[in-house]
């Protein structure tokens, strides 16, 4: 399978679906066979009991968690 990345960081904000919130998304290139990372950086009560384990998150399936609801 071919492999792509972008060319440049490129970044946007909006309002967040289910939070309200003002959120912000930066999209970056990275080396081949790095696959998709979600990089959390939010001030949750999720985010600061799990920051040492879940800040970096491959999109892999095991990494699907409950989707009801899900947008």
């Amino acid at each position: 399978m071919k492999q792509h990345t972008i060319k440049e960081e490129v970044s946007a904000t909006g309002i967040g679906v289910h939070s309200g919130k003002e959120v912000k998304i930066t999209l970056k290139p990275a080396p081949a066979d790095t696959g998709i990372i979600f990089w959390r950086n939010d001030d949750s009560p999720y985010q600061r009991a799990y920051k040492l384990l879940y800040r970096e998150v491959p999109a892999v399936v095991d990494n699907v968690t409950n989707t009801l609801m899900a947008t």
